[in-house]
């Protein structure tokens, strides 16, 4: 998939027999190198096993059930990918920086929403991880995420 100057390539380890849709993406902007992250647990599609509600998918910039691309400021966008969900586990959420490679947020976590509550054009994604049952709140203040209490 190619997005502005970001592409982003994914993959299924061969002869792999674990669940997942793939096992390893890479990204790469124009003229920069590129960034690979494996997991053996295996992201999915989401909506065939990580439940993803409308107003997070219609967030996306692409295409795409594989890969939920975001704007998470003006100037920022992540890449957010959606792990294998087990019984009463959420399933993991990885978040990803395209402009640097950095993975910023990789829980298992139930992700709710996705909104800009303090119209500060910053996104905060709300969410309960497994153990804990409270809401937790992503807060991007540039491309840092925090974690916050609800």
């Amino acid at each position: 998939m190619v997005t502005d100057k970001l592409t982003i390539n994914l993959h299924v380890i061969e002869n792999w027999g674990d669940p997942g849709s793939f096992q390893k993406i890479e990204m790469q902007l124009s003229g920069e190198g590129s960034f690979e992250f494996l997991n053996y647990g295996g992201w999915v599609t989401f909506n065939q096993n990580y439940s993803v509600s409308k107003e997070i998918s219609d967030r996306n910039k692409l295409n795409s059930e594989n890969i939920l691309l975001i704007d998470a400021t003006t100037n920022s966008k992540l890449v957010v990918i959606f792990g294998w969900v087990y019984a009463n586990d959420p399933g993991l959420v990885t978040i990803m920086d395209p402009a640097t490679g950095n993975i910023l947020f990789n829980k298992d976590w139930d992700m709710k929403s996705i909104s800009d509550t303090n119209s500060d054009n910053k996104l905060e994604l709300r969410g309960t991880s497994l153990f804990d049952g409270e809401v937790e709140l992503l807060d991007f203040e540039t491309i840092k995420l925090e974690l916050k209490k609800d």
